[in-house]
């Protein structure tokens, strides 16, 4: 701490000498002073889930600032950056929003940039707590861009191709022109421009941008801070982690409510829901079975089989796990959802203690090998015992009438049926349930065998209910309008042919899912190609057989070596200026950037994990033989919540985390002026 507070030190007194309007901000503000409004016992009491946010001083009186009252506008963008011959790919109006009232010396006032990602622009204007909660004190230019193909940021339906300029480096070239060519302009002569420091923040993919825009164009981001940002999530970076958000998923089970408790031994969460699928497909054998299913599970219309059921009631956990916030939030439910309804604090942890009886020891025992899935379940005085090997189950019962009001089994099925009605009765208004499966279900395309390659938190290959078929009747104009309804994502996958592996498989005995997706014998994404080929071309989403969309005719690309080819893959240690911020009861977390070999979502040991100032926060350095790049790792933090708002319930390593991250945005910006003077 003492060389660091040095190193400081000696870059404010350069900058003193440098530049006097930035030091006059620096007394009126200083960031020291700034932290000092946030510790736990004085954050704002404004309301933890409200779907609106504020600046610091609005914070401070429990209020928050939206997009009305930012200055929001359009600006000209080139379709296709890298044309050529130049200026002949049209054009678009990408929108931008615009604060600046905390700037106080506006030739000198550093940017926050909010790098837009798969979403309309409120979505993040609305949420980025960090941005505004310390804009202020930085005395710093509030910008937030949306991204192309989202919101109002869309192109003609009319040009050619009109999906193919959906892709990260377009995007990437779309924020960096606007902040030399909107920002550092000077009174509109394009000779003359005046840099000032600017700083990117984005979460989730949004994240990945902020990373690769400090990365691509250095010249313009000063630095990024990358919540959430799982930039080494691609095959050839960890090919053997294709189960490994499950594997996070089945970590935060085993915690206690909440989760920064330490774990009690009476948690059987994790162990009872491994459990119920077996049951689920043992009982959807008799008809008896399939009206036990029906009832405990409050089901809309009769269930015709169990894989649906199981399909459906699997679908959730990965959502509620990506929503870990220690308070009430409708902030995952809205980006999946578009519904405005809220998930309880530490929603995972709730399904299991306090919205259900998961927790509770229903008599369930596992006799044999769970890692490799050969085992026997007992279920108390049930009378039930089931076989199973990989994906059959051989059930020996002697009566099913019995079994069927057996109390442990019925109590075990309602315990199931609670816990995912966090999520499926999010709104509290559904009296049964129809078998929809939650925005981020990746199961049912393993298992009927349709390519998962653009697997991601938005990955729905039918957002709007029309049929590509059908599309293929109307005129090209219309097929485009649908199409670009459907967000930037979806195309951006098929064009870039990004594939983010992590969630490839589940159920391969390092998880509490079953059955297994796979054929037994696959561990790494190598197995999965021999296994499905490299057929990616059969995503439906992807279909363009009369080249209307302009995605490429043949996805040749599952290991998607693009994207380590203009990224650097996990070789980044060169660059600087960046934190990965990764909460590790997030899923996405286990595409996060790590130093070598303490990768904590392998092992879940944070013991020698990295450096750590607070309980459950750790700081790697990701650089070369220094501390320009890091990646903090937040025990307790769910996707991205160092960016949302802070709160009175913020774990201490969240706190910490943030104020960890303040100090290197000070430490970029004076480090900008040193250089640029």
């Amino acid at each position: 701490m003492l060389a660091f507070s040095l190193i400081i030190l000696v870059l404010l007194v350069a900058c003193a000498f440098a530049n006097a309007g930035y030091q006059e901000r620096r007394r009126r503000k200083p960031w020291e002073e700034y932290l000092t409004w946030f510790t736990p016992d004085s954050a704002t009491s404004a309301p933890l889930d409200s779907p609106t946010t504020d600046a610091s001083s609005q914070a401070r009186n429990g209020t928050r600032l939206s997009i009305t009252d930012m200055t929001c506008g359009f600006f000209q963008q080139a379709l296709n950056h890298f044309d050529l011959p130049r200026g002949q790919s049209g054009t678009y109006q990408q929108r931008y929003c615009v604060y600046n009232d905390f700037m106080v010396n506006e030739t000198s006032a550093p940017i926050f940039l909010y790098t837009g990602n798969e979403s309309p622009l409120e979505q993040y204007i609305n949420h980025t707590g960090l941005i505004w909660e310390s804009a202020e004190a930085f005395g710093a230019q509030v910008v937030f861009i949306e991204h192309r193909y989202e919101g109002q940021s869309l192109p003609s339906p009319f040009i050619s191709s009109c999906m193919a300029y959906s892709s990260t480096i377009q995007a990437l070239a779309d924020f960096a022109r606007f902040v030399e060519l909107k920002l550092f302009v000077d009174t509109g002569d394009f000779s003359r421009l005046r840099r000032r420091p600017v700083i990117a923040f984005g979460g989730s993919y949004g994240g990945m941008l902020s990373a690769w825009l400090r990365m691509k164009y250095p010249n313009t981001i000063a630095g990024a801070i990358a919540g959430s940002a799982p930039i080494w999530g691609f095959p050839r970076n960890f090919p053997s982690k294709i189960d490994a958000a499950y594997r996070v998923i089945q970590h935060g089970l085993q915690q206690s409510y909440p989760p920064t408790l330490k774990p009690l031994d009476n948690n059987h969460c994790a162990t009872n829901l491994l459990a119920t699928w077996p049951l689920i497909s043992a009982l959807a054998q008799h008809h008896e079975g399939l009206q036990l299913l029906t009832s405990s599970f409050r089901l809309c219309e009769v269930l015709k089989d169990g894989d649906t059921l199981i399909d459906w009631a699997q679908s959730p956990w990965f959502d509620l796990a990506e929503g870990s916030f220690p308070y009430s939030s409708s902030y995952i439910p809205f980006a999946l959802t578009h519904k405005d309804a809220k998930l309880p604090a530490w929603p995972l942890q709730a399904a299991c203690w306090t919205d259900s009886d998961l927790h509770l020891d229903w008599g369930v025992k596992f006799l044999g090998n769970r890692s490799d899935i050969r085992y026997a379940i007992e279920y108390g005085d049930s009378g039930i015992s089931l076989t199973v090997d990989w994906e059959n189950v051989v059930a020996d019962w002697a009566n099913i009438d019995n079994i069927s009001k057996h109390p442990i089994v019925v109590g075990l099925l309602e315990s199931v049926r609670d816990s995912i009605s966090v999520w499926f009765n999010v709104t509290k208004d559904v009296e049964c349930y129809d078998l929809l499966a939650a925005p981020n279900s990746l199961k049912q395309s393993v298992v009927q065998g349709r390519d998962n390659f653009t697997t991601s938190r938005f990955r729905i290959a039918q957002r709007n209910g029309v049929s590509e078929k059908r599309r293929l009747n109307e005129a090209p104009s219309s097929q485009c309008e649908e199409k670009m309804k459907t967000g930037s994502w979806n195309s951006l996958c098929c064009n870039e042919e990004m594939n983010l592996i992590i969630t490839e498989a589940l159920g391969l005995g390092n998880d509490p899912f079953w059955p297994p997706s796979h054929p037994r014998g696959t561990r790494t994404y190598a197995d999965v190609i021999r296994w499905r080929g490299n057929a990616t071309d059969n995503n439906e989403f992807c279909a363009d057989p009369n080249g209307i969309f302009g995605y490429p005719l043949d996805a040749t690309d599952p290991w998607s070596t693009w994207y380590d080819t203009i990224y650097g893959g996990t070789e980044i240690s060169s660059h600087s200026n960046i934190i990965f911020s990764n909460g590790l009861l997030d899923p996405w977390s286990a595409a996060g950037v790590y130093a070598p070999g303490l990768d904590p979502t392998v092992s879940h040991a944070y013991q020698n994990h990295g450096q750590t100032t607070v309980p459950g926060l750790y700081t790697q350095n990701i650089s070369q033989g220094s501390d320009n790049m890091i990646a903090l790792l937040i025990e307790y933090g769910g996707h991205h919540t160092d960016l949302m708002y802070a709160s009175p319930a913020d774990p201490p390593c969240v706190t910490e985390a943030r104020v960890v991250e303040r100090r290197y945005i000070q430490r970029w910006i004076d480090e900008f002026w040193t250089v640029t003077n």
